[in-house]
């Protein structure tokens, strides 16, 4: 398939489907066609200029880190043929606002949005029934409530430690 605005020499196709596009700096917009089913690990990692992707419903599996520090990504549409989010999938992509998780996702794992420094909104569902460890680590602008950061009504981070109690609102997971 051709890409958009990137240099020809930036494509680096592995054996194993893995770190294509690895450190396109210049690689600022994709569109992936329906024949493509899988991104693998570190596919669009450090395309810091990447700002939009357009994902197919074909798509049934993110790997991880595959857009680990797309920093200008400013939304993604995470198809909803997902069940899985791996390790580090978007960890870094502070250009990410809100983030909508589709339906199929069951599970969450370490670090997937991490450092998503600009998220000021996500809706997680009724079907994610795993969240690794610090999923929204360092989400800075994530919603804070009595001193409790919060990813939609998963609790997050004690932001001040230093207090003898906090309240807990109500249907925290």
């Amino acid at each position: 398939p051709k890409f958009a605005n990137r240099p020809l020499t930036c494509v680096k196709i592995s054996p194993d489907n893995k770190t294509a596009f690895y450190g396109c700096k210049d690689l600022t917009s994709v569109s992936i066609p329906e024949s493509v089913t899988a991104i693998g690990a570190s596919a669009f990692n450090d395309c810091t200029k990447l700002s939009s992707i357009e994902l197919p419903t074909t798509i049934t599996s993110i790997a991880t880190k595959a857009f680990y520090g797309c920093r200008s990504l400013t939304s993604i549409n995470i198809p909803s043929s997902l069940t899985t989010i791996y390790e580090a999938t978007f960890q870094g992509c502070s250009g990410l606002t809100s983030l909508v998780i589709p339906n199929s996702v069951t599970k969450i794992e370490d670090r997937a949005f991490c450092n998503c420094s600009g998220l000021t909104s996500e809706t997680i569902p009724e079907s994610v029934k795993q969240i690794g460890k610090d999923v929204f680590y360092e989400c800075t602008s994530l919603p804070v409530f009595n001193h409790i950061r919060y990813a939609d009504s998963y609790l997050i981070k004690v932001v001040d430690s230093k207090l003898e109690s906090y309240f807990i609102k109500e249907g925290t997971k």
